[in-house]
């Protein structure tokens, strides 16, 4: 498991880990400090998740991250 970055608030942390999990990429968001973690579980994956992150830390109120709640609750459900 290896940290992809950090984000201000635990609201973008779990939209992000949220969209991770959509795409089938384990994370996990914690706390740290004041501010929150992302991590990804899969090594395999880490690399594609930091691409992620970047594209998230340009615009993280896009359209493409606000839905995604649902869909990964779910998806950790069937888990």
């Amino acid at each position: 498991m290896r940290q992809v970055g950090t984000l201000p608030n635990q609201q973008q942390a779990q939209r992000f880990a949220d969209f991770l999990t959509t795409l089938e990429i384990d994370s996990r968001a914690e706390a740290d400090g004041d501010e929150w973690g992302i991590w990804a579980v899969d090594e395999g994956r880490v690399a594609e998740a930091q691409g992620e992150y970047r594209a998230f830390l340009s615009d993280p109120e896009n359209a493409r991250y606000r839905s995604v709640g649902a869909k990964a609750q779910a998806l950790r459900q069937e888990k």
